[in-house]
């Protein structure tokens, strides 16, 4: 069963199909995808291949990738898990994007603390690393 993570304000919930638009919206803009490493999606079709991909990394134990929600509203402004998950060796990758309509609200840091701790806590982690693209 996909792991259910609540902060103050955001639900990080497992992505699903109805979720394709909003991944859209967030990987479509080039603000976003800047430092990403990839370019940005023209079609809803890649939004539909995100959620596939995300759902197949996590069946997979390679991934684990929440759905940002604000309580109290639908839709997601967001993404953030691990990838690169290797339970063998303890160790994974974190990554996070956000519609710019919500930066600089302290978001991804609330979500980033309890996806943290969860890592530590729940996924027995002993590394947690990131990867910049500038």
């Amino acid at each position: 069963m996909f792991p259910l993570l609540e902060t103050d304000r955001l639900i990080l919930r497992e992505i699903g199909k109805e979720d394709a638009a909003a991944i859209f919206a967030c990987f479509s803009n080039e603000d976003v995808v800047r430092f990403y490493g990839q370019e940005h999606l023209e079609t809803i079709e890649q939004g539909e291949g995100f959620v596939e991909f995300f759902s197949k990394n996590y069946h997979e134990n390679r991934g684990i990738r929440w759905g940002i929600e604000l309580k109290g509203a639908n839709g997601l402004i967001g993404t953030i898990g691990f990838n690169g998950w290797s339970p063998k060796h303890k160790r994974a990758e974190i990554g996070y994007e956000l519609h710019p309509g919500h930066w600089r609200k302290g978001y991804v840091s609330e979500a980033l603390e309890k996806v943290i701790s969860y890592g530590f806590e729940e996924l027995g982690l002993n590394r947690i690393g990131a990867v910049v693209f500038l």
